[in-house]
Formats: C-alpha cells, sequence, structure tokens
C-alpha cells in the first residue's frame, strides 16, 4: 500500500483551476425519479435517475433539489461535493437524504463559482494484457477483453468522471507454479512496464486462490490491475470484477453497500439477476469524481493538490472509513492527505466512530446466550422425542424471549432477534452473505451451529418450512443491515430465485418481510417482547397470504410483472408491505 502511495506522487496529478462542482446521487428505489435543480439566478434543470442507479450532477454553488412522488413535492437543500441518496418511505413515496460526513464543508463550497470549467471525462489509457497460459487464439481473447473494458468504461464514465482510453494489446508470462495473487502481482509489476500515465490491466489463466478476491491492485496511485480470467463464469459478473479493480486504482474503498461494485464479496450471482444495475455506491462515486477533478489539469506532485480538494477528499473518506472500518484503504488515503499539509485553520478531520445508542459487544453477548438456550432446548427436545412443526418453533420463542427477558437495556430487542434468526436459520444465506457472515459466526461457531442443525428437527411457520427459514433471514438482516438495505436484498434474493427450480414465492418474501418488520415493531416498543413468550403464536407473526403466489419462474415473471422496475411488480410488493403492517 504504501509504495502505491508514494506513487501517486510519482505519476502527478492535478489541476488548480475550479471546475463545476458536483453531487451524486443514487436512487435507492424501483421507481424512475425525476429531479429539478435549481441554482440561484440560473435556469432550472431536469435530471433522471433510473431504478437503483447513482447519478453525478454538476453543480456550481448551492442549490435546492425537488422531486414530486405521488402527487407530493419533497425539496432540499443540497451543496456541492455532497452524496444524497433517494429512498423509500415506510408508508409509500421516497424521501431524499444527504450521507453524513465528518466535519464541515470548505467555505468554498458555500458559494456559487462564477467561471466553472467544464467536467469532461478524464482520460485513463489502458493496454490489455493476458498471459502465456490463456488458451484463447489471439483475436478471440482480445475481441473478450475489449468488449469487457467497453462494458465497464460505461459505467465508470457516468459515474465517476473518468474514462477508460484503450490504448492496445500485449500478453505477458506469469509464474507457472504459483497459486498466489500477491505473487503473480510481483511478476506482473516486474515484467511490464507500462508508459507513465498506462494503466496495465492483465488477465491471467492460471488457477490462482481467490478466497481472497477474483483479483488485485496496490491501489490509489498504481499503474497495474491483475485479474484471474474465466472465474466468475457469467460475464456481467466479470465486468463488476474489472470495474471494481480498476476503480480501486483509481481511489475507491470496500463499501457496506450490498448493490456496489465495491461491496466485499463479488461473484455472488447479484450481476445475472433480471433487474440489477452495476453500479457504485454514492460515497465511492464521489470519491472519484473528486479524484477526476484533482487530475483535470496535469499537476505534478501531491503536495500541490489545492487545499479546498484535500479537504473534500478528506471528509468523504472519513464518511468511507466509518462505513466500514475493516478496510484499512481510507485511513492510508487519510494519512496521505494528512502529510500533503493542512493549515492551522483547516485541520484534517479523523472520522469518530459511528454514534450507537446500544453497546455492540452486550448485544452480541445476549445474542449468544439466546442461542444457547435454544440449543439447549433443542437438545432436551430430541431426548424427549416431543415438539416438531409450529409446537416446536413456538417453544423456541418463548425460550429466546425468556433468555432475552433477563437482561435490561437497549441491546435486549437485538440480542433476541440476532439469537432467535440464527437460532431458526438451517439455510447458508446468514453465513455466505460477506456482510453478515462475521457477525453470524461470532455469535454462532461452527461446531455449535453443526450440534443445533444435529437437533432442529423441523419447526415451521404456519405448518411451512420456508416461512419459518425466511423469517428467521429477515429477523437477522433487519438488524444487521436496517430496514431499507434488508427489505432491498429480500427483494433481490426472491428475484435470484427465479432461475431456481422452485421459482419466486411471493408468500416466503412476505414472510421475510415480516421478521425485518418485527424487529422495527420491537425497537419501537420494546414492551412487547414479553408478549412473543406468553400470548402470541409464531405463526400469527405473518400476515394474511391468500393469494401470494409461489413458483413463479423467470418466463411467468417477465409475462405477468415485466421487469422488477415494472409497476406491476412495484404494485404487488406495496401490497405485500400493507399486509405486514395491518
Amino acid at each position: 500500500m504504501r509504495k502505491s502511495l508514494a506513487a501517486l506522487v510519482a505519476v502527478g496529478l492535478i489541476p488548480i483551476s475550479s471546475p463545476a462542482g458536483v453531487i451524486v446521487v443514487g436512487n435507492y428505489s424501483a421507481e424512475r425519479i425525476h429531479l429539478v435543480i435549481a441554482v440561484p439566478n440560473q435556469p432550472t434543470r431536469n435530471h433522471v435517475v433510473p431504478p437503483y442507479q447513482v447519478l453525478p450532477i454538476d453543480l456550481t454553488g448551492p442549490a435546492t433539489l425537488s422531486l414530486t412522488v405521488g402527487g407530493t413535492l419533497e425539496t432540499i437543500h443540497v451543496e456541492p461535493y455532497h452524496a444524497y441518496v433517494a429512498i423509500p418511505k415506510p408508508g409509500g413515496g421516497l424521501s431524499v437524504e444527504q450521507l453524513e460526513m465528518p466535519g464541515q464543508p470548505p467555505e468554498r463550497d458555500l458559494r456559487p463559482e462564477l467561471n466553472p470549467r467544464p467536467r469532461q471525462p478524464v482520460k485513463v489509457p489502458v493496454v490489455l494484457l493476458v498471459d502465456d497460459a490463456d488458451p484463447r487464439a489471439e483475436a478471440v481473447w482480445q475481441a473478450d477483453t475489449r468488449k469487457r473494458l467497453t462494458e465497464a468504461n460505461t459505467v465508470l464514465e457516468s459515474q465517476t468522471g473518468f474514462s477508460l482510453d484503450f490504448v492496445g494489446y500485449d500478453t505477458w508470462k506469469s509464474l507457472p507454479n504459483s497459486n498466489d495473487f500477491q505473487e503473480q502481482l510481483t511478476r506482473f509489476e516486474n515484467s511490464v512496464k507500462p508508459k507513465a500515465g498506462v494503466v496495465a490491466i492483465g488477465f491471467t489463466s492460471r488457477k490462482l486462490d481467490v478466497t481472497g478476491g477474483f483479483g488485485v491492485t496496490r491501489g490509489l496511485g498504481a499503474a497495474h490491475v491483475l485479474i484471474r480470467e474465466w472465474y466468475p463464469k457469467s460475464e456481467p459478473e466479470r465486468v463488476e470484477v474489472l470495474l471494481h479493480y480498476v476503480a480501486r486504482l483509481l481511489g475507491a474503498v470496500t463499501s457496506p453497500d450490498p448493490g456496489s461494485i465495491m461491496r466485499e464479496k463479488l461473484g455472488d450471482g447479484q450481476a445475472v439477476r433480471p433487474g440489477y444495475v452495476i453500479r457504485l455506491d454514492p460515497l465511492n462515486a464521489l470519491a472519484l469524481n473528486l479524484w477526476a477533478d484533482v487530475r483535470r489539469g496535469g499537476m505534478t506532485e501531491l503536495a500541490t493538490i489545492p487545499q479546498v480538494d484535500r479537504h473534500r477528499l478528506t471528509r468523504v473518506y472519513g464518511a468511507l472509513a466509518r462505513a466500514y472500518p475493516q478496510d484499512p484503504r481510507p485511513n492510508d488515503y487519510l494519512a496521505l492527505l494528512e502529510k500533503a499539509g493542512f493549515p492551522p485553520d483547516e485541520p484534517l478531520v479523523r472520522p469518530e466512530p459511528a454514534p450507537r445508542s446500544y453497546n455492540e459487544a452486550k448485544r452480541l453477548a445476549i445474542a449468544r446466550s439466546v442461542l444457547q438456550a435454544i440449543i439447549h432446548r433443542l437438545e432436551t427436545y430430541a431426548a424427549e422425542q416431543r415438539l416438531t412443526g409450529d409446537a416446536l418453533t413456538a417453544e423456541l420463542f418463548r425460550t429466546a424471549v425468556q433468555t432475552a427477558l433477563q437482561y435490561d437495556g437497549p441491546e435486549q430487542i437485538g440480542g433476541f432477534l440476532l439469537g432467535l434468526g440464527i437460532g431458526l436459520d438451517d439455510t447458508n444465506r446468514l453465513r455466505d452473505n460477506p456482510l453478515l457472515s462475521a457477525t453470524v459466526r461470532e455469535i454462532e461457531s461452527d461446531s455449535d451451529r453443526n450440534r443445533r442443525l444435529k437437533y432442529l428437527a423441523n419447526p415451521t411457520m404456519r405448518n411451512r418450512r420456508d416461512f419459518r427459514q425466511y423469517f428467521a433471514v429477515g429477523c437477522v438482516e433487519g438488524q444487521l443491515l436496517g430496514v431499507v438495505v434488508a427489505e432491498n436484498s429480500a427483494v433481490s434474493e426472491s428475484l435470484f430465485d427465479l432461475h431456481r427450480p422452485a421459482g419466486l414465492s411471493l408468500s416466503c418474501l412476505a414472510a421475510e418481510f415480516s421478521g425485518i418488520a418485527l424487529g422495527k415493531k420491537l425497537l419501537d416498543q420494546p414492551m412487547l417482547l414479553k408478549q412473543l413468550g406468553t400470548r402470541l403464536t409464531p405463526g400469527a407473526l405473518l400476515p394474511e397470504l391468500a393469494g401470494l403466489r409461489d413458483g413463479i419462474g423467470i418466463d411467468r415473471f417477465e409475462q405477468d410483472f415485466g421487469q422488477p422496475n415494472d409497476h406491476r411488480f412495484r404494485g404487488v410488493l406495496e401490497n405485500i408491505h400493507n399486509r405486514v403492517n395491518k
């Protein structure tokens, strides 16, 4: 990492004159939204943000942003170099919110830019190379990699201000007996010396270990990206992988956004789902738009980046460090910016940990206690050979409630839901989700999971095992991802079921929404927890399911609903929400 950061100074980044500012708007809904931007003393401008898309918008100073949804007008104040998201409201409609960044914006961003320079795409020259293990004919691999680069560039140019400029093909010799990405990257760097400013994108057909990812680069300022060819297997996923590592080289970092190309785990099947949009998350898109600003002028060293740009970048990386603290890169880049120098009146703003109203260690401890109580009860029932189906689920609910009620404080509800959800789940969805896996495994070890599954038998909700499974996942995802992201994840997983033999189940989606909704209800009214163990049966937590179809395949879905963002499917989702809310 340090080597690549030092290289950033050498390659030369950067401009002194001021381009027009920029904001990034992320549409986290299935609706096509129409925005109106009004800057004082300028004509209003209209923009359209497609569903689940991210759009940078030029802005010459503070402005108002308006959108109309369902006849209701919502207007907010916006300032350059911030990110905003449009998210569904629980009762319908959309809300536009600003993503929080540490510190205050520079004073320069609070007044209009009188003579802005156009934000032309910054061209990044790229050479494509395959290694000596590639079995394809030259014409074939050149066509394959060029097509992939073109598709990746369409996304990059529309969201970041960068443009990948193809300049040629070549080959390189990889290490025949190494499956280590870092070793192969070092070989690639030593054997391929691109001209100044050119990025070498290498593909290797060696069977490298992809447990840490499908590619590698040294990050911001590097000149090499190395990607394993042939894996993942689908071309849309390969486009995502290429974008991911090129974006890292340009300054992007890991994001907790499960739909971003900067999520931790790629190759998860999302890219082949109907309606999926390949995109960055708003904060990384903002960071890359800032670096594009910085590279528009031809500066020769890092220390000469304008102070105002360092200030803006510091705020964005501070927000990214807070959003995903497991990735060290944001703090590396903050240290780089700090080293470049800040005057006393504009100190570097280090991000504080995201504020919490609860103690995470205590919440996890409660979750482990709830889970252990469930395991103990399952072992007891196995020995007595009694209780299955809905009766077993009800008893496990009571066990979880009684255990959680032994604890006080705001951690009680979260601990209950995490322990219950994990205790009722016998799928791999939670443990395979890169955003959830670490926490789930911290609550339940592999040995405890094996012990639990041995005795789980067949708990059901309304006599269906799959309702119990989806409900359990909803309980956990709602706590660890938040309501909006958890519901989006549930819909995405359901759409992926279109390609499976069982097909999409709207009733199972309703069960998962119910698990998410239970968490929100209990957090709003913790006193209801006791009723779960005394007055309510698990089946009563599910909504009315009559008329919700199961077994929908891809052909039937397209015939009846069109695409996921079609008003017909959105109407079904709204109907499910209404059922759950009742």
